[in-house]
C-alpha cells in the first residue's frame, strides 16, 4: 500500500527528489593508444540491437530465460531452473546488463516480476513503483553540481539525522531548532548560500 507523504505546514507535500539520470562512458587512454576505440564503438553498437541487449540481459534464450505469452523474459520453463538469469549460476552471464537496460515496463516486469504471497495476495514492486511516481516529487536537477560540504560538517548532519531515525535523540521542535542552529554554526548556512549562489547562476532554480 502506498500513500501520500505528510503534509507541512505550509500545504507542501513531497515523496522526494527526482534528476535527470545520465551515465558517462570512458574510454582508457590505454585502450585507445592500442587502437581499441572503434572495436569499443562497435561493442556498444551491438550492445544496442535486440541480440544483445537480450543476450547481456537475459543471457541465452531458452538456457537462461523464455518468453511469457505477453513477450516479457522469464525464469519459467528452461530445462535447468539453477541457471536462469535469476539465479547465483545465471547471474555471470548477465553482468554488463546495467549498460543496456532501458528500463521499459516490459523489462522492468522481467526484472522485478510479480509474485503471490504464502497467503495467497499479488504483490508487485511495478506497480508499487508506478504508484509513487504519480504522487508530489520534487524537481532536482543540477544537484549533483552544487558544491559539496566540508567533511566535518556532512559528518554532522548525517549523524544527526541518524540520532533521529534510531531514537537516540527524541525529534521535537527544541532539539531539533537546535539541531538546525548547530548546523548552520558549523557552516551549513554558508554552504546553503554558496549552493543557492551556484544554482541561480547557472539556471537551475525555476
Amino acid at each position: 500500500m502506498v500513500i501520500d507523504p505528510p503534509m507541512g505546514p505550509e500545504g507542501k507535500s513531497s515523496v522526494g527528489v527526482y534528476s535527470v539520470t545520465y551515465r558517462i562512458t570512458a574510454v582508457s587512454s590505454k585502450a585507445a593508444k592500442e587502437g581499441k576505440k572503434e572495436a569499443i564503438a562497435r561493442l556498444f553498437e551491438w550492445m544496442s540491437s535486440d541480440e544483445g541487449y537480450y543476450l547481456l540481459g537475459w543471457g541465452v534464450e531458452g538456457v537462461n530465460y523464455t518468453f511469457d505469452k505477453d513477450g516479457i523474459p522469464t525464469a519459467a520453463g528452461i530445462p535447468d531452473p539453477e541457471l536462469a538469469y535469476t539465479q547465483p549460476k545465471g547471474r555471470p552471464v548477465i553482468q554488463l546488463a546495467n549498460l543496456i537496460y532501458r528500463y521499459t515496463d516490459a523489462e522492468l516486469k522481467a526484472t522485478f516480476p510479480t509474485y503471490t504471497t504464502a497467503s495467497g495476495r499479488s504483490q508487485s514492486a511495478l506497480d508499487v513503483l508506478r504508484d509513487f511516481q504519480t504522487r508530489a516529487w520534487t524537481e532536482d536537477t543540477g544537484a549533483d553540481t552544487l558544491p559539496l560540504p566540508n567533511d566535518d560538517l556532512k559528518r554532522f548532519y548525517e549523524q544527526g539525522v541518524a540520532e533521529f531515525i534510531t531514537g537516540r535523540r527524541v525529534l521535537n521542535q527544541a532539539n531539533w531548532k537546535a539541531f538546525v542552529a548547530d548546523f548552520d554554526r558549523l557552516g551549513g548556512k554558508a554552504w546553503e548560500d554558496e549552493a543557492r549562489a551556484y544554482a541561480q547562476e547557472n539556471g537551475l532554480l525555476l
